[in-house]
């Protein structure tokens, strides 16, 4: 086993190859079989793909194997991390219509100041940035929601904000390995959320 598949292993993923197909996948996700991550090589280049119902999405084309590992293992977080919030959703749709922003603005406390901002456009985080009684969420960019009310928006923000947290912390804890493969948290941030 080489040290991209051990990587992949402390993941709990297994690396199934057969000729050019390569797919990963965990011995624990017996739920979901219809929608997995799958990698084929043609040539000398591996395509990474999302699987839904038998339906293909490239999402990636790479030449080296084990970046497209990495790339197959980003997916499969995507794929099967559930990151909705429903209970914080209604207290902050709640503590809005009560008129306590900054009471809403607390909730995000819990989350590392790297992932986001509240009120100023910021690169490399996940932004709020109010306008008129709605808000917008950026990454850079990227408009994640552009003028939507603003429990909506917080709520939103919130959950997104789950989602950077779980993004940035594979990017920290394995950041050696994403300096070495030239992945960088932006890369990873796009293929994530799918921009």
């Amino acid at each position: 086993m080489n040290g991209i598949e051990s990587f992949l292993k402390s993941f709990g993923i297994q690396v199934q190859e057969n000729g050019k197909l390569t797919s990963i996948e965990s011995p624990n996700n017996i739920n979901n079989i219809e929608d997995y991550i799958m990698i084929t090589l043609k040539g000398k280049v591996y395509y990474v793909y999302e699987v839904h119902r038998a339906n293909y999405i490239l999402k990636k084309e790479e030449f080296d194997k084990d970046k497209a590992l990495i790339w197959a293992l980003i997916l499969y977080k995507k794929l099967n991390d559930y990151n909705i919030d429903h209970i914080t959703g209604r207290k902050i749709r709640s503590i809005i219509e009560k008129g306590d922003e900054d009471l809403v603005k607390s909730l995000f406390y819990k989350f590392d100041s790297r992932i986001l901002s509240i009120g100023e456009k910021q690169e490399g985080k996940l932004c709020f940035i109010k306008n008129n009684g709605k808000a917008s969420i950026t990454y850079d960019d990227m408009e994640i929601a552009t003028e939507v009310p603003l429990a909506r928006a917080y709520v939103a923000f919130y959950n997104y904000c789950s989602i950077f947290e779980k993004i940035f912390k594979f990017y920290y804890d394995n950041h050696k390995l994403m300096e070495e493969k030239k992945i960088t948290k932006h890369e990873i941030v796009e293929l994530y959320m799918g921009f």
